[in-house]
């Protein structure tokens, strides 16, 4: 876990209010313990990707959360066809052949 001050100063181009502005905004949520911010490694890879979002690929601050949102969106689905996959895979192996026969006969439409 890392604190507010520790995030801040291992990005060079974050400011303090970017940051703020970002957990207000909800585009991140650290833990909260006695009043100071804590980043798992998931939030700090998440502010990271903001940063390379803002800073280098200059996505406006208002568009920000929409970007965010279908970057999320992508990772639920991915969560959601591992999950499926997982669950073919634990098929007797007819049920996992005709499976993928079905998806082999949708891709040649």
């Amino acid at each position: 876990m890392k604190r507010l001050d520790e995030i801040i100063s291992s990005i060079a181009e974050l400011s303090h209010e970017d940051l703020q502005a970002w957990i207000h905004e909800e585009l991140v949520r650290p833990s909260e313990h006695q009043g100071t911010f804590l980043f798992d490694d998931q939030e700090c890879a998440r502010v990271q990707l903001i940063c390379t979002l803002h800073y280098d690929m200059d996505v406006e601050t208002n568009t920000l959360p929409i970007v965010m949102d279908l970057i999320d969106e992508v990772h639920e689905h991915r969560r959601q066809l591992r999950k499926l996959s997982n669950a073919i895979l634990a098929q007797n192996a007819d049920v996992r052949t005709a499976v993928l026969a079905l998806l082999t006969d949708e891709k040649n439409r």
